[in-house]
Parts: structure tokens; sequence; C-alpha cells
């Protein structure tokens, strides 16, 4: 009988401590959402400028519990909710949150994009596997985007601009999306900026989109002679000597060939336009013969046949074609030559 009272107690304890332990529960998470300072949201920004998007995830989520949190699920977006409401500087680190209603209601809760970790949490719930928060963010970026600031969209643009291939659930479509990026001027800045810095992923990538804006024509001449990449000085010092900026299109179209069997070729569709600045075109084809990349010096020559006819360019056609023969670099000597033969010095 005792033994009966006993369990009997015991069950009722358990039940007892369970009650308690409920209600404890309710008033708050087990695992409390933890509040970041400025230094680890400098450590979480540093990341994303140098493109370690997946280890900014992982310890964005590690530091923040924030795929770690355990309890009642309705409860916790109770919680997020109070916190969003109370200080809206919680959207931010809510939007890598485990769950789809929190991230959701962190997207609606922002108002302006005032960090790189909040642009970048943007455009990553564009590709969000829950439907819901998809179309938040797509009302969020259609809020935010044009005004914010370019600095700020900067790191998180070209995050998305080197990794978009890999982003099959995003909705609205990449192209809208690159039309919105060409119209921010100061995006187009920041990014342009970024360009002339050290070696980054995507560099190429970012540098077809920016042809496309009329504003990124004035840091052509600076890409031309500073940009660290030297396939991005080439390109650089071709448009210019071109005055025509040519960007591939995405796209393929069908061109008949002559041939006896009239067999179509697809080929990479391109777009175009005129440059709408006037640099100093003898200056950036002066400095890029003298660029130690053998692909900046063959753009520079190229240049200069194309220009062989102008009157302004006779001073560094005869300095560059004294002794062709003694260029090392078969690309470069043969330039040289045809240079030499289609050119009259008097």
């Amino acid at each position: 009988m005792s033994r009966l009272r006993t369990s009997h107690a015991f069950g009722w304890a358990s039940k007892l401590r369970a009650l308690v332990g409920g209600c404890w529960q309710r008033q708050g998470p087990r695992r409390s959402f933890k509040i970041i300072d400025s230094e680890f949201r400098i450590e979480l920004e540093s990341l994303l400028r140098r493109g370690e998007i997946q280890r900014f995830e992982k310890l964005a989520r590690h530091r923040c519990d924030l795929y770690g949190m355990r309890g009642n699920a309705a409860w916790q977006r109770r919680v997020a909710r109070a916190q969003l409401k109370e200080n809206s500087g919680f959207a931010d680190i809510y939007l890598y949150h485990r769950d789809g209603f929190i991230r959701e209601e962190a997207l609606r809760s922002i108002e302006v994009l005032d960090g790189p970790i909040a642009a970048f949490g943007l455009l990553a719930r564009l590709n969000d596997w829950v439907p819901e928060v998809r179309d938040a963010a797509s009302a969020t970026l259609a809020r935010c985007f044009s005004t914010s600031s370019g600095d700020v969209l900067a790191p998180a643009v070209w995050a998305f601009l080197t990794k978009r291939h890999l982003w099959n659930r995003w909705s609205g479509g990449y192209e809208p999306f690159v039309e919105d990026v060409v119209k921010h001027c100061g995006l187009v800045d920041a990014l342009s900026v970024m360009l002339l810095g050290v070696s980054r992923k995507g560099a190429s990538r970012v540098f077809r989109v920016l042809s496309r804006s009329p504003a990124f024509d004035t840091h052509l001449t600076a890409i031309a002679s500073d940009a660290h990449e030297p396939h991005l000085r080439a390109a650089a010092l071709t448009c210019l000597s071109k005055a025509r900026v040519i960007w591939p299109l995405a796209i393929r179209k069908k061109v008949w060939m002559d041939g006896p069997m009239g067999k179509p070729v697809w080929r990479e569709a391109f777009g175009s336009r005129p440059l709408t600045a006037e640099p100093d075109l003898i200056a950036a084809i002066a400095n890029g013969l003298c660029d130690r990349s053998v692909l900046v010096r063959n753009a520079a020559i190229d240049a200069l046949i194309l220009h062989r006819d102008n009157a302004k360019f006779r001073p560094l056609i005869a300095k560059s074609i004294k002794e062709p023969e003694a260029e090392p670099r078969p690309s470069t000597r043969m330039r040289l030559q045809y240079l030499a033969r289609q050119v009259t010095l008097d």
C-alpha cells in the first residue's frame, strides 16, 4: 500500500513539476535571444564584405541562437513580435531565424535598410523556401531599395550577383532586380569603388551589370588605370577606346549560317549603348601601354589600331612601334607589326 501511495504521490509530483515548469517557461523562451553588440555587428559586416557568406550566416545563427531555441513556437513568435515592436533593430538578425513566421514579421517591420546585414538578409529572403516569406521580401524590397544608401546595399548586391545562379526560388526575376540596381546611382558608385579594390569573386559579372548604367561611365577611367584585376582594366580600356559599352544579355539568339545545309547556330546576344562621358583617351592608352599586364597592353595597342588615322595618336604610335621585334610576347609583337604596316609616319 505504501508503495502504491509513493508511486501515486510521485506521479502527482511529476505532473506538478511539469505544470510549474510549463508556467515558468511561458515567461519567455528557454534560450532567450541574445542582443548583439556593435563589435559583433562589425565582425558580421566584415565577413559579408569579404564575401564569406556561409561563414557569415553560420556565425549569426550560432551566436544569436536563431536555430537552437526550444519551447512553445507560438510563444516564441509572440516574444519576437514584442521585441520587434519595441526595437526595430532586432529585425536584421531575425531575418535569419529558423521560424518562417518570425522572418516574415521581421521583413514587415523593416522601413529602412540601415546596414549590410539587413540588406543581405532581405535579398536572401527573396530566395526563401517559404512562399509567404518571399512575398514579404518582395514587398519590402520595393519599399526600401530605392531609399537605401548605396554603401549599405553594395556588399549584399555584390554577393547576390555572384551567387544568383544558385538561387532557383528567386521571386520577381533577375532582370527586374538588375534594372533597379542600374537605376540606383549611389549603388552604382559604391560597386564601382569595390571594383577598384582587392580581388573579389564575381568581379566580371558585376562589371557587366554596371555597364548598363550611364552613371558607370565616369568610373571607367579609374578602373582602366587602378583596378586590381587586369581583365577589368582591359575591359574598361576597350570601352573607352570604342566609346561604347557592350554587355551580354544572358539570352541566345538564332543565327542562320550560309553553309550548304543552312543549319542555324545559337549565339549569345549582347546589348550596347554609347558612352555618355568624354574621357581623356590619350592618357588612358598611354597608361595602358605601360601596364604590367600583357592583357592591358594588348588592349591599348588595339585602341591605337582603331584610332590610327587620328593625328592626335601619332606620337603614341611612333613611340610604341620603334622596336616591335624586341617584344617577347607573340600576341603583342604581332599587333605592333600590324600597326607598323598600317601607319606611315612622317
